[in-house]
């Protein structure tokens, strides 16, 4: 496997016009022992001794994890291809893909700059990270501004919601969380919203930084093409949440409003509401939208995404105004 990637990196190096690389150093990236097959295992690309990564690949170990290794080279070439630079800086570039020992694999350049998981601190130390929340979400209003594509109401995004019901239901939902959405969400399933390409899963872990600038925008498997444009924000939000539920197993009222508080969120919500015009920025029915969106997303994506699926249905229920079962 390692002479085949250094092969690729290699040959994607000719191709770009950089010559044949002296030596290239791969190293395998991430914990083991990987105990969910749905992952690629990750490599990093050192080219002749270089203190920083040239490219970083992917290698799946499984059928979905073939499908989410594809789904990522999709969403950077449609990412590439509809933003404009400089905001397409921060996409990396596809530099290759095919198969190796019988599974996908994909190679992206690196992108520099250095992770900072702020949505795994608490509502008080988040606050010192806001000039980062704050870079995160102008990225994603530039993109939205970027590719702009009319309006999209929930039922274009997703379909008609007693089918979505239905989904969520056969995926597990608790009943009580689905009563609420069924009295919530139809009143707002044909509501339009201004639609634009979203990254899908636009969250801390995914970003890189430079000081305060975003330097790199990751795993762009999730992306689409026409979305509704307050997605990647709001995602922004509701990961500090998510982490919350994804490792204590509980969210109290207090501190999702907290979160919900911060002032780049706070911030944002206002800018919004001084738009005129469709709407640009959920309300609380709205923000059901969007949880129940993306549940639904990890709903279709089968058994592989079943840990996921859960910790959204723990959102969806603090959402609903109901507590989720520890």
């Amino acid at each position: 496997m390692i002479e085949l990637l250094e092969e690729s990196f290699r040959a994607a190096a000719r191709q770009r016009g950089g010559g044949r690389a002296r030596a290239v150093h791969v190293c395998k990236l991430a914990h083991e022992p990987y105990p969910d097959p749905s992952t690629a295992l990750v490599f990093l690309l050192f080219e002749d001794d270089a203190p920083h990564p040239s490219a970083v690949a992917k290698v799946a170990r499984s059928a979905a994890a073939d499908a989410a290794v594809r789904a990522e080279w999709r969403g950077v070439e449609l990412a590439r291809g509809r933003l404009p630079e400089p905001t397409r800086r921060a996409v990396p570039e596809n530099w290759a893909a095919g198969e190796i020992n019988g599974r996908a694999y994909g190679l992206w350049s690196a992108q520099p700059g250095q992770g900072d998981w702020h949505h795994t601190f608490r509502p008080a130390e988040a606050r010192r990270a806001g000039h980062r929340i704050r870079a995160a979400l102008e990225w994603a209003a530039r993109m939205a501004a970027a590719t702009a594509d009319g309006v999209i109401t929930a039922h274009e995004w997703l379909g008609p919601w007693p089918a979505v019901r239905s989904g969520l239901a056969a995926g597990g939902l608790d009943a009580a969380v689905l009563a609420s959405l069924d009295r919530r969400l139809p009143a707002v399933w044909e509501t339009s919203w201004p639609a634009a390409l979203v990254h899908g899963d636009f969250f801390a872990g995914n970003l890189l930084f430079e000081h305060d600038r975003i330097s790199a925008v990751l795993d762009w498997g999730g992306a689409e093409a026409r979305g509704p444009a307050f997605l990647d924000a709001l995602n922004y939000e509701l990961a500090f949440a998510l982490h919350v539920l994804g490792t204590r197993r509980r969210m109290d009222a207090g501190t999702l409003r907290a979160f919900a508080s911060l002032p780049p969120f706070r911030q944002e919500r206002h800018i919004h509401s001084l738009a005129g015009g469709v709407p640009t920025q959920p309300g609380a029915d709205a923000r059901l939208v969007a949880v129940a969106g993306r549940l639904w997303r990890e709903v279709q994506a089968g058994p592989a995404r079943r840990a996921a699926a859960q910790v959204w249905m723990q959102l969806a229920a603090c959402e609903a105004g109901i507590a989720p079962a520890a």
